[in-house]
């Protein structure tokens, strides 16, 4: 998500609305701001531009790379469950193929990748 679609959520000042809500955090005390849904780059630069706090994102298929990331001046990600949820359908693929090809050829496919 980035602020022009927040815009569109109904909030018509969305950039102002999170930038002040980060200012009353960081007056407040707290060592760290975390804006779930930020994806655009001009957008993390808006918001490390604008606060002396930490920023942190929530990995998202559109987010961009690490280095872009850390170059943005982003501090720490966010992952969720993205990463669980991968390995389990991973998991529950190699699975379906045992049960359906029955040898443990599948099990062994990366070792060679090694």
């Amino acid at each position: 998500m980035n602020f022009s679609q927040l815009h569109q959520l109904g909030e018509p000042h969305a950039s102002q609305v999170t930038l002040s809500r980060i200012a009353h955090y960081a007056a407040n005390g707290d060592d760290g701001v975390y804006v779930p849904c930020v994806h655009r780059s001009q957008d993390i630069a808006k918001l490390v531009q604008q606060t002396t706090l930490p920023l942190n994102v929530m990995a998202v298929p559109v987010l961009a790379d690490f280095a872009t990331l850390a170059e943005l001046g982003v501090r720490r990600i966010s992952m969720g469950n993205a990463v669980h949820s991968a390995i389990q359908t991973r998991l529950n693929d190699l699975l379906l193929t045992l049960r359906h090809q029955p040898s443990f050829a599948g099990v062994f496919d990366d070792e060679s990748h090694r």
